[in-house]
C-alpha cells in the first residue's frame, strides 16, 4: 500500500501557521463531562443579532493566513486574466422522469462577509435551517423567509470567532444538532425540540488548552446512541483527528454532556496515519456508527477505504477498526476504483486563468448500507499536470468485509468538465440524491444535482442535472490571485416528513459586483427534488389514535396529488413485510389536485399488541406506492385506550380558508398547552389554546375575523414538545 499523495495534500491543508507544528497532542483516551454554557431562545438569539455594538461582517478569507498546498494540480496560470462578454450558459438537460418533481428558491446571498460559506443547511418537518460562515436562516418549505441572524450571533453565548459550520435535523429524536470551530476549540448546539425557532443549548469542546493548534474542518455524525464531533487537529505527527463522542441521552436531556474522546487513525506496515475521518449521518435505529475515509492505494493503483466503528452503549462507546480486513486491523478494503489523487483546480466561463478549488466528501447510512462520496482527479491524456474532476461514489455493506462494496460508480462529465464539494442523502425507498457545485470553461459556477432510484441498474446514476445556473464570473481568492476558495461542502437531507423528498443547499456563482479579484459573490441555493418512485402525492400526516377495543383511527392528509386513484390501508405484524389489505379500505382520491386533502379510516380488527400499518397509493393507471408505516400498540387496560401515542399537531383544515378553520392537535398525557398564531413577521395575533388539556385529541377553530389575506403560522407548545405549522388566509 502507498499513501495516496491526494491525502497528504488534504491533510496539509488544516495546518494553520507554523505555530501547530509543534503542538503534543495528548493520544489516550479519556472521558470528560461537559457542563452546559448557556440557553438561549430564538428571540433572544435575534434580539443579539439586533445589537448596534455586535460584529456581523467583513470581507475575508475564513482561514487567515492559510497556506495552502500548491502541488503540481494548483500551479499558477501564468496568462493574463482575459473576461469575455457574458453569453447565456447552456443549460444541461431537464430533470428525466426519474426526478420529475424539483422546486427550488434561494437559501442564502452572499453579503460579502468571509468566504467561502462552507454551505449546509437541513430540512426539518416545518422547517428549512440554512448555516453558513456569513449567516444562519429559518425558512418555511416553501422558501418564505422566517428570520435571519449572523453566525456570530447565533453563537455567541460561547464567544468566540466561529466558522466551518455544520447543521443537521436528527429525525430519530426531533432535534437540530449544529456544530462550528473557534480556533482551538468546537462549538455544538442542540435544539430543544423539532422548531428550530425555540431554544438551544450550547456546548464548547477544548481541543488544544495551549491555544497553539486550530481544531480545523469539524464533521458532525450522529445514530441513535451518540452525537459524534470531529476536527482536525495540528501536532508534532501531523495534523491528527480528534473526537469527541458523545451520549445521546445527555444532549437530549439539556444536561451535561458524557464524552469519550478518541483519536482515529489507522495503521499499515507499522506506520500510523490518520486520513481525515468522516462520521456517518445515519438515519433509523441502527445502533453501530460508522465512519470513513480514504486511505491510499493498492500497487495496482486501486484505491482503498478505511472502515471503522464506535460500538458499546451511551455511556460506554468503543472506537474500533472494522474486523474482517485483507490488512488485519487495518479496516482497510479496496474500493475497486482507480483515480489521481491530484486536486484539479477548476476551470470557469470568464477566465482561462482564475480557477476554482475543488474537493469534498461525504458518508451517509441507511437502510443498512453505508454510502461513500468523495472527488477525485481524473487525468487528461496521462498528462498529470491537466485534468479534471469527478465524484466517486460507492454503497457499502459493513457486514460483508474484504469486499463489501455492493455497487459504485463516477459521475463524470469528460474532459474538461469539473464536479465539486458533493453531498449525499439516502431515502427510506433506496433512492439516492447528490447535490454538488458544477463548471468548466463554457459555463459559470452552478448548482446541480443527480441520482438513482432503487429500481435502477447497479452503478447508475442519471444524468446531470441543473438545479442553478451560475450568474456570473467569480474571482474572490484565497492562497493566490487566481485560485478561489469554494465550498468546503455542502449537504443533502432527506424531508423528515414523508422520508422519501429529498432536499439539497447548493452553491453557485452569483452576479460579480465591479471587477477584479474581490467582485465575485457566491450565492446558496434550496433544491426540493422528488424521486419518482415516491408517492405521487404529498403527505403532510399519518397517524393513528386507540379509539376503543379493537379500534383504531387511522387520519392522514396530502398537500398535493398527481393522478391518485385512491388509497388502501394495509397491517402487518412487522414493520417492513407480511402487509395485507384490510377489507373494504378503499378511499378515494382527488385525482390531480393543489388543495390540501384529508382522509381517515377506523380499523375495528385490531387485537391487544403491536401493529404496523400502511397506504398503498393507486394511480389512475394502475400503478402502486407505498407510504412508510406507523407503529401502533393496542393495550387491554381500558385506562389506556383512546390516547395518542405521541404529541402532534396536525394540518389545518380547510386550508387555504377564507373565514374559519378547524385546527386538531393530540396529547398522549395531561399537558399545559399553548396554541397561538403568528404573522410572516413573528407576531402573534391570536392565541387559541393557553391551559392545561387532558390526553386526548383536541379541536379549536380559528376564526380569522379582523385579518387581512397571506400567510400565517400557528404554534404548539406543551411542556417541551414544539410545533409550527402554515396556514392560508383568502379573502
Amino acid at each position: 500500500m502507498k499513501p495516496n499523495r491526494y491525502l497528504h495534500s488534504l491533510l496539509l491543508i488544516f495546518l494553520v501557521g507554523p505555530a501547530t507544528q509543534n503542538v503534543e497532542v495528548a493520544w489516550a483516551q479519556q472521558k470528560i463531562i461537559v457542563e452546559r454554557a448557556a440557553v438561549l431562545t430564538w428571540d433572544e438569539i435575534v434580539t443579539i443579532d439586533g445589537r448596534p455594538d455586535f460584529s456581523k461582517t467583513e470581507s475575508r478569507a475564513i482561514h487567515p493566513p492559510q497556506v495552502w498546498p500548491l502541488d503540481t494540480a494548483y500551479r499558477s496560470p501564468v496568462q493574463d486574466v482575459a473576461r469575455p462578454s457574458d453569453p447565456s450558459a447552456p443549460a444541461l438537460p431537464d430533470a428525466t422522469d426519474d426526478f420529475p418533481d424539483v422546486l427550488d428558491f434561494e437559501a442564502l446571498p452572499d453579503n460579502n462577509g468571509v468566504y467561502p460559506p462552507d454551505t449546509h443547511g437541513a430540512a426539518g418537518p416545518s422547517h428549512l435551517m440554512t448555516m453558513l460562515n456569513t449567516q444562519v436562516r429559518i425558512q418555511d418549505k416553501t422558501g418564505a423567509v422566517i428570520s435571519t441572524v449572523f453566525l456570530g450571533s447565533f453563537w455567541s453565548a460561547l464567544n468566540g470567532d466561529p466558522f466551518d459550520p455544520r447543521l443537521h435535523y436528527d429525525a430519530i429524536h426531533g432535534r437540530w444538532l449544529a456544530s462550528c470551530s473557534s480556533r482551538s476549540r468546537v462549538f455544538f448546539a442542540i435544539s430543544s425540540s423539532s422548531d428550530p425557532t425555540g431554544s438551544w443549548s450550547f456546548y464548547e469542546f477544548v481541543a488544544d488548552s495551549t491555544g497553539a493548534a486550530w481544531a480545523d474542518f469539524p464533521r458532525l455524525g450522529f445514530n441513535t446512541n451518540w452525537i459524534v464531533l470531529i476536527a482536525s487537529l495540528g501536532g508534532s505527527q501531523g495534523v491528527v483527528n480528534k473526537m469527541w463522542v458523545i451520549d445521546q441521552s445527555t444532549a437530549l436531556s439539556g444536561g451535561p454532556l458524557a464524552v469519550t474522546i478518541f483519536f482515529p487513525s489507522a495503521s499499515f506496515a507499522g506506520q500510523t496515519y490518520h486520513p481525515v475521518v468522516y462520521p456517518c449521518v445515519t438515519y433509523g435505529s441502527e445502533p453501530v456508527l460508522y465512519l470513513l475515509s480514504q486511505f491510499g492505494e493498492r500497487p495496482d493503483s486501486v484505491q482503498l477505504l478505511y472502515l471503522s466503528r464506535i460500538t458499546g452503549t451511551g455511556a460506554a462507546p468503543e472506537w474500533s477498526v472494522a474486523p474482517g480486513s485483507d490488512s488485519a486491523g487495518t479496516g482497510s478494503f479496496p474500493s475497486g476504483a482507480r483515480f489521481e489523487g491530484a486536486a484539479y483546480a477548476a476551470d470557469q466561463l470568464g477566465s482561462s486563468t482564475v480557477k476554482i478549488m475543488t474537493g469534498g466528501a461525504c458518508a451517509v447510512f441507511r437502510n443498512g448500507q453505508l454510502w461513500w462520496l468523495t472527488v477525485e482527479g481524473v487525468m487528461e491524456e496521462h498528462n498529470e499536470s491537466t485534468g479534471r474532476r469527478a465524484i466517486f461514489w460507492f454503497e457499502i455493506d459493513p457486514q460483508a468485509m474484504p469486499r463489501p462494496v455492493v455497487q459504485s460508480g463516477a459521475i463524470d462529465g469528460g474532459p474538461g468538465v469539473f464536479y465539486y464539494y458533493p453531498s449525499i442523502a439516502v431515502n427510506a425507498l433506496n433512492d439516492v440524491c447528490i447535490g454538488f457545485s458544477h463548471s468548466d470553461a463554457s459555463i459559470y459556477v452552478r448548482a446541480s444535482y443527480s441520482g438513482r432510484l432503487s429500481t435502477h441498474p447497479p452503478g447508475y446514476m442519471i444524468p446531470v442535472q441543473t438545479l442553478k445556473l451560475g450568474e456570473g464570473f467569480y474571482w474572490k481568492s484565497g492562497g493566490g490571485d487566481w485560485l478561489c476558495r469554494w465550498g468546503d461542502y455542502s449537504n443533502t437531507c432527506v424531508d423528515p416528513q414523508d422520508d422519501v423528498t429529498f432536499w439539497t443547499i447548493q452553491e453557485y456563482a452569483g452576479v460579480p459586483v465591479g471587477s477584479g479579484n474581490g467582485s465575485g459573490r457566491w450565492g446558496t441555493r434550496w433544491g426540493r427534488i422528488q424521486p419518482a418512485s415516491d408517492l405521487p402525492i404529498q403527505i403532510s400526516s399519518f397517524s393513528a389514535v386507540v379509539r376503543g377495543e379493537r379500534h383504531v383511527q387511522l387520519e392522514w392528509s396530502t398537500l398535493s396529488e398527481i393522478n391518485n386513484l385512491g388509497f388502501e390501508v394495509q397491517k402487518s405484524t412487522a414493520p417492513s413485510h407480511d402487509y395485507r389489505t384490510l377489507p373494504e379500505s378503499f378511499i378515494p382520491g382527488h385525482g390531480t389536485t393543489l388543495i390540501p386533502q384529508y382522509y381517515s379510516y377506523h380499523d375495528t380488527s385490531a387485537a391487544a399488541g403491536v401493529w404496523y400499518y400502511r397506504l398503498k397509493q393507486i394511480d389512475l393507471d394502475g400503478s402502486v406506492h407505498y407510504s412508510q408505516a406507523i407503529r401502533v400498540e393496542v393495550l387491554t387496560a381500558v385506562s389506556d385506550l383512546s390516547v395518542p401515542l405521541e404529541f402532534a399537531l396536525h394540518q389545518n383544515y380547510p386550508n387555504p380558508f377564507n373565514a374559519s378553520t378547524l385546527v386538531r392537535y393530540q396529547l398522549p398525557m395531561v399537558s399545559m398547552v399553548r396554541l397561538s398564531v403568528i404573522d410572516i413577521l413573528g407576531r402573534e395575533v391570536a392565541v387559541l389554546a393557553d391551559e392545561r388539556h387532558a390526553a386526548g385529541v383536541h379541536e379549536v377553530r380559528f376564526d380569522a375575523k379582523g385579518l387581512s389575506s397571506g400567510v400565517y403560522f400557528y404554534r404548539f407548545v406543551a411542556g417541551d414538545f414544539v410545533q409550527t405549522r402554515r396556514l392560508l388566509l383568502l379573502r
